[in-house]
C-alpha cells in the first residue's frame, strides 16, 4: 500500500469521527443559554425523545423551553390589550358624555316634571 493510498484511507476513516466530534461540541455549547440571569441547559430525553431545561441555579427542570413562555406570557398580554381596548374607550367615552350633560344640562337628567292634577 503506498504512502498516499494510506493516507487517503485513514483521512476517509477519521474525517467522519472529526465531524461527528465538532458537531457534538457545537451541540453541547448550544445547549446552555442564559435567561432571566438563570444560566439554563437543554437536555433531550432519549426515551421520550423530547428535550427539557434545567435551571442551574435553581436545579428545577421543565419540559417548557422558558424563552417561549415568557414570550407568550407577552402574546397574552399584547390580545387581551386589544380585545379590551373597544370596551374600555366606549365606557369611557359614555362616563365623559354623562359628565358633559350633568354640567351643560342638569335638568335633563332629573327626569320628567310632576304633573299637577
Amino acid at each position: 500500500m503506498s504512502g498516499l493510498a494510506f493516507l487517503a484511507l485513514a483521512s476517509a476513516q477519521l474525517l467522519p469521527s472529526a465531524l461527528a466530534a465538532a458537531k457534538e461540541s457545537a451541540k453541547k455549547a448550544a445547549d446552555t443559554f442564559m435567561f432571566g440571569g438563570d444560566k439554563w441547559r437543554t437536555v433531550y430525553d432519549d426515551m421520550r425523545k423530547k428535550a427539557y431545561y434545567y435551571n442551574f441555579r435553581t436545579g428545577q427542570s421543565t419540559w417548557s423551553d422558558p424563552r417561549k413562555a415568557a414570550e407568550e406570557d407577552a402574546h397574552r398580554w399584547m390580545v387581551l390589550i386589544v380585545i379590551m381596548l373597544p370596551f374600555v374607550l366606549c365606557f369611557a367615552a359614555g362616563a365623559a358624555y354623562l359628565v358633559y350633560v350633568r354640567v351643560n344640562h342638569p335638568d335633563v337628567l332629573k327626569g320628567p316634571k310632576p304633573s299637577r292634577p
